[in-house]
């Protein structure tokens, strides 16, 4: 409407009422993907535990080292994370091997208050690790954001634990 489809006044050079037909189609379509990607968003390639106030024991039940996640949906460092490097097929495929947990502080409800003062978080994202028995792996606690190389080497060391 803002490109004048609505006008049928003279004046107009049939060059721009074709560039504003063709854009505006383009708009539409674009803004049609759009809504469908909102209402249909890609389905995550990592098969995540979604914290709600479980035990270590719990989440222990497959005795597969855990990779914890704290992670809140105003940080900019999380989606970066999320983006790159929980996409890349070498971590999603290494996931396969371990519990993989995501604690939403975005609300700070209680379980995820809890969970940030036992371990100690000061920002996000923060990634603990676990070993297969359960303990907690300080030494490779992970604060911002890691590449992908980055995050394999410390799976991999923490699967060795």
């Amino acid at each position: 409407l803002l490109l004048g489809f609505l006008e049928h006044e003279e004046g107009y050079g049939r060059t721009f009422k074709t560039l504003r037909t063709i854009l505006g189609c383009l708009l539409i379509f674009g803004g049609a993907f759009l809504v469908e990607r909102a209402i249909h968003p890609e389905a995550e390639a990592i098969d995540w535990v979604h914290y709600t106030n479980q035990s270590i024991e719990q989440l222990q039940e497959k005795h597969r080292p855990i990779l914890m996640e704290f992670y809140a949906d105003w940080c900019a460092a999380c989606k970066e994370l999320e983006r790159k490097t929980f996409s890349d097929d070498r971590v999603v495929e290494k996931s396969k091997t371990f519990t993989m947990v995501m604690v939403d502080c975005t609300s700070r409800d209680k379980a995820s208050q809890g969970l940030i003062k036992r371990f100690k978080v000061t920002g996000f994202p923060v990634t603990l690790f676990f070993s297969p028995k359960g303990k907690e792996l300080r030494s490779l606690t992970v604060l911002g954001f890691l590449e992908a190389d980055e995050l394999l080497k410390t799976m991999d060391r923490a699967a060795r634990e």
